[in-house]
């Protein structure tokens, strides 16, 4: 009964039409198998597999309901997502509804399956084909299983001793813990709020335009992050751990920019936050900090799990940051948008929470970049995580207008 699902809100401009959006969906699914897969439990184990023969198909909820204001419209979404707790058959659950006479479509895909990158490449070629409205070549790259192969036979054929090196030194460095006003001996997904920051479009602009091409949206928000958790906390070093799309692929023979599977990467950096120092040079230590890490962190669950060179006393960092990009690149001319309702994944309450503060970005249709951090409620004081976000959002400003 556990389910775990990705979710956005699509803005039509017309009268959506059902049977040439079902044909859409249909159409990628054809391209990405992936959404095909089925997980099944043999010899007491749990295993996956592409089963096209299965019928695995796109589930409707409710055709055309019409919501009055925002809650209704969230609440509709969640049935949406529940559509995908107890159906084996599909990973695909879409509602349409109208709201202020604009017609919504919420799409809802298993997160078990594909990763948010994956979620996205399947949106917009879903807005290809919808638009289109005729047979539409997609494009696909290699395969997650190819992906895999070359993987393994990276690690197999190279002794990743620069690798091995940096991660046993990295965890014999002592991390200071967050205070916390209550220590939960389980956090789960039952136990979460949400806080949310706004950075105006202007902001956004100027870090799009300049502060992408010299050091990239992540590390200028990361050096803001590590600002504000010190500010707030009083951690002179701050752990993240830093969550990207793992399509900078580092093997030359292989094409996975378009793959749809679970490719993200994730592994931990710490940033130690020299408050007196000017946020160029903050900037600076923050770049080199992530460069310094091998390979792009792409073994660190390699070398920690599986070959456990580390040790056992290693904790996760309590702090996840994921940018999640520009949700404003696409189809500028397109009559079908990313709506700017920002809806939660759908979450099996009793799931044990992956990290005390989750944080992600985007950039949305309208330029404006939203922020969300989920924590658990009775761990943090809802005053403690306001004072951080704004400070977040401030030292974003601030970057910004010293920098740039």
């Amino acid at each position: 009964n556990t389910y775990f699902c990705m979710t956005e809100v699509l803005e039509f401009e017309n009268v959506i039409d059902q049977e040439r959006l079902l044909q859409a969906f249909e159409q990628v699914m054809e391209c990405h198998e992936i959404l095909k897969a089925v997980i099944y439990k043999e010899n007491n184990k749990w295993n996956q597999k592409i089963n096209s023969k299965s019928g695995v198909s796109v589930k409707y909820v409710k055709e055309n309901r019409r919501v009055t204001g925002e809650a209704e419209l969230l609440t509709f979404a969640m049935l949406v997502q529940e559509e995908l707790r107890d159906n084996m058959n599909s990973n695909v659950s879409i509602g349409l509804c109208q709201m202020d006479h604009v017609n919504y479509c919420i799409v809802s895909i298993n997160h078990l399956f594909i990763d948010a990158y994956s979620f996205r490449i399947i949106i917009d070629d879903f807005i290809k084909c919808y638009e289109v409205n005729e047979s539409v070549h997609l494009v696909r790259t290699a395969s997650v299983n190819e992906w895999a192969k070359v993987y393994e036979q990276y690690y197999h054929q190279n002794s990743l001793t620069e690798d091995i090196t940096y991660w046993q030194s990295y965890y014999q460095v002592e991390k200071s813990s967050l205070s916390k006003a209550y220590v939960l001996e389980k956090s789960v997904f039952a136990d979460s709020d949400k806080a949310c920051a706004v950075v105006d479009e202007d902001v956004v602009s100027k870090m799009i335009k300049n502060g992408d091409q010299a050091y990239g949206i992540d590390i200028l928000m990361l050096t803001a992050l590590s600002a504000a958790v010190q500010k707030t906390f009083g951690n002179q070093k701050v752990e993240i751990n830093l969550e990207n799309f793992g399509r900078n692929c580092i093997y030359p023979d292989i094409e996975i920019s378009r793959t749809i599977g679970w490719l993200t990467n994730k592994y931990p950096i710490l940033l130690e936050v020299k408050s007196s120092e000017k946020w160029i040079n903050r900037i600076i230590e923050t770049k080199k900090a992530i460069e310094s890490v091998p390979n792009r962190g792409f073994f660190h669950d390699y070398i920690v799990n599986e070959l456990s060179l580390c040790g056992d006393n290693m904790k996760d960092p309590q702090i996840s940051f994921n940018y999640l990009g520009q949700y404003n690149e696409s189809y500028h001319d397109s009559k079908i948008k990313y709506s700017n309702f920002q809806l939660e994944n759908g979450v099996d309450s009793k799931i044990q929470k992956f990290f005390d503060l989750d944080i992600n970005a985007r950039v949305s249709e309208n330029g404006k970049m939203y922020i969300d951090l989920d924590y658990n409620r009775y761990e943090f004081k809802k005053s403690t995580i306001t004072a951080l976000m704004a400070e977040f959002s401030q030292n974003i400003r601030m970057i910004v207008d010293e920098v740039f």
